[in-house]
């Protein structure tokens, strides 16, 4: 397949690909395969590092409240563990989703 471009045309999707790290033809794939709409790398990369501070940061939150649930059973403060054993659970199904939106973020061309 070939595209006739003016010499201006030709300058801006260089300059466009240049921005996004990649080939003119690789830009030019990537904008006729993704209906005109790429994923600026500065913002995934963000995005992958936000992801991961936050995952990290739920880890912490689910250890600090098994240790809190822990220490309700040894004392037999029963009602306070079974209190806290949905919002562990709700902090698993949250670090999940987190690894999910990583993985689909990372596999992304």
């Amino acid at each position: 397949m070939s595209v006739r471009l003016t010499t201006e045309e030709r300058g801006q999707i260089e300059q466009r690909a240049a921005e996004f790290g990649l080939k003119v033809r690789d830009y030019g794939r990537r904008m006729m395969l993704n209906g005109g709409e790429i994923a600026n790398p500065k913002d995934r990369d963000a995005a992958i590092a936000a992801l991961a501070k936050l995952a990290f940061q739920t880890r912490r939150l689910g250890v600090s409240l098994n240790q809190i649930a822990h220490a309700a059973n040894v004392t037999g403060s029963v009602p306070l563990a079974a209190t806290l054993r949905p919002i562990l659970d709700d902090l698993g199904a949250v670090t999940t989703l987190i690894k999910s939106a990583l993985a689909q973020i990372e596999g992304e061309p």
